[in-house]
């Protein structure tokens, strides 16, 4: 018998089809054609291993945390270890996938490309012991933020971070709440974005703070002045550690 579910499966099966066949898939970074073999391999749906590789790593988490104290004007830069993966520059194509899943609502991509920042985390920085105790925060973003755009991008690659740690969804958590709405930072001189996010997040569920090591998780790290917003807030809440990571850097 012949029933709506298995028309409506069959009918899927032929758009699908048609629209492959209309619009191949493309790698989001290069904008090659993706054969059945790319895809097969691919480390990140979507995305070529060849073009991921061509992207050019961020600095050292030594260089990082340089980076950010220098940019500081702040009495003190309250993250104790900062990592990234890709280097956003000129030439270098993950921008494309920044704005996916920033602006386009690629959340999977988010969570995929989390994962690989998480199997780095895992492989290169933390140490089994570390893992055991680390919470994830995502940075947060203003209510009337959330309901613009539908998401929040960093909660979608901190899910993808766990999973790439092996650690349990449940580690990531909300400690911090962003009590302002500041708007995009991406017009914002230097001097601008470090004063538009300074005291903007603050501490909630204290006793779940209380001397833990947490993890910060965003898109792009800048100048830093959002992620040292959000350690400050961690550690004044009483959290033993506050770390950032992010997926790329464009200091």
């Amino acid at each position: 018998m012949v029933t709506p579910a298995t028309v409506f499966a069959w009918c899927k099966q032929v758009a699908d089809a048609l629209d492959d066949c209309l619009f191949p898939p493309h790698c989001i970074l290069s904008g090659k054609p993706l054969s059945e073999n790319d895809i097969h391999v691919a480390r990140i749906p979507g995305i070529l291993n060849s073009a991921l590789d061509a992207v050019l790593a961020a600095p050292n988490s030594i260089e990082l945390l340089s980076l950010i104290e220098k940019h500081s004007t702040s009495d003190a830069v309250f993250i104790s270890q900062v990592s990234s993966l890709w280097r956003l520059d000129v030439e270098s194509d993950i921008d494309k996938a920044i704005y996916e899943i920033k602006y386009r609502g690629r959340v999977q991509l988010a969570k995929n490309l989390g994962h690989e920042l998480g199997i780095y985390l895992r492989e290169y920085v933390y140490s089994r012991t570390e893992l055991s105790e680390m919470l994830i925060q995502p940075v947060p973003i203003h209510s009337a933020r959330l309901r613009e755009r539908g998401y929040n991008q960093a909660l979608h690659i901190s899910a993808g971070v766990a999973k790439g740690l092996g650690l349990a969804p449940e580690r990531v958590v909300s400690l911090l709440r962003r009590t302002k709405y500041t708007g995009t930072q991406t017009a914002l001189s230097e001097k601008q974005r470090i004063e538009n996010v300074g005291g903007v997040f603050e501490g909630v569920n204290a006793a779940t703070i209380l001397g833990k090591h947490v993890l910060v998780i965003d898109d792009v790290l800048t100048t830093g002045s959002t992620l040292n917003a959000c350690a400050t807030a961690l550690v004044e809440s009483g959290a033993s550690r506050a770390d950032a990571a992010t997926l790329c850097m464009a200091i």
